[in-house]
């Protein structure tokens, strides 16, 4: 397992992760409208990113397994395959920064807020 050092803004959305089966507005949604709708969420980060085309395609690469998780998993099971996504793009190279930045403005793009009675 490779260590990888998690921005405080992370470990802080994982935490919520663990400790609410919340709503992603991906449950129930079609995989290649989830992917779509994480690509739209995150291009923009990438785009002002200046990554090479090389590595502008890993991370779609990312986008769609980060889209698929969102969109099966919750709770535990999410927070750890986030880890798993994270550490595994980490060694194909990508930057850890970028990619923890990405998943957090995906998860913050996706979440259902609580409705407030």
């Amino acid at each position: 397992m490779i260590a990888l050092e998690l921005e405080e803004d992370t470990r802080t959305m994982l935490t919520c992760i663990r400790a609410v089966q919340g709503k992603l507005r991906l449950d129930d949604v079609d995989s290649d409208l989830a992917e779509q709708a994480v690509v739209v969420i995150c291009r923009p980060l990438l785009d002002a990113a200046g990554l090479r085309l090389c590595h502008y395609n890993q991370f779609r690469w990312f986008l769609r397994e980060l889209a698929r998780v969102l969109r099966t998993r919750s709770g535990w099971e999410l927070a750890y395959d986030i880890e798993e996504l994270l550490r595994k793009w980490t060694r194909y190279g990508l930057d850890p920064a970028l990619l923890q930045r990405v998943v957090r403005e995906a998860y913050r793009g996706l979440v259902v807020p609580e409705v407030q009675p």
